[in-house]
């Protein structure tokens, strides 16, 4: 056979180049998808560790039965909890009794878990780049039956478009998010 048959065992350069653009267009369609996923992510991550914050704040003052402040600063994107009792060698109000929990020089509670002072900060920690505290009160205090004011409160976080509002009722102390 003078003609005999052609064996083909690959991919002709055409078809290679094809393949490559169908794939190109795919994944430019899919990365406005995929980043809207990561900020929201990010975004709920950074609303669970300010819940944690907030439910510690209150787990606090019941347990020890005096007030605890949570203390989120908008200008850093930082949040915070503070002892507000004296010290026992003051006489005004409740006291510390035994130095517990542990605070440093400025009231701030110690982490036990993290082995720091509890001071979170969006810019600095974990993967939080780009999420702020947009708008909340610098100071919410709770007491030791587990209310905080007898208003609710809101915290607003936001990454880019997209934002969460943590809200807290004053007088049980429920916290939801939105």
């Amino acid at each position: 056979m003078a003609g005999g048959s052609l064996n083909r065992n690959g991919f002709t350069l055409i078809e290679i180049l094809i393949i490559v653009m169908i794939l190109g267009i795919i994944a430019m369609a899919g990365m406005p998808v995929l980043s809207s996923v990561l900020g929201d992510s990010k975004l709920s991550s950074a609303g669970r560790i300010m819940v944690a914050g907030i439910e510690y704040t209150a787990n606090l003052s019941i347990k020890y039965k005096r007030p605890f402040q949570f203390e989120a600063d908008v200008n850093t994107n930082s949040f915070q909890i503070k002892d507000l009792a004296p010290y026992p060698d003051n006489t005004s109000g409740t006291v510390r009794l035994n130095n517990l929990p542990p605070v440093n020089d400025s009231d701030i509670i110690f982490n036990t878990l993290s082995g720091s002072w509890y001071v979170v900060n969006f810019e600095t920690t974990g993967n939080f780049d780009g999420v702020s505290i947009d708008s909340g009160p610098a100071a919410l205090t709770f007491y030791p039956d587990g209310h905080s004011t007898y208003i609710d409160s809101l915290y607003v976080l936001s990454f880019g478009q997209l934002s969460n509002t943590i809200t807290i009722n004053g007088i049980s102390g429920r916290i939801s998010v939105e």
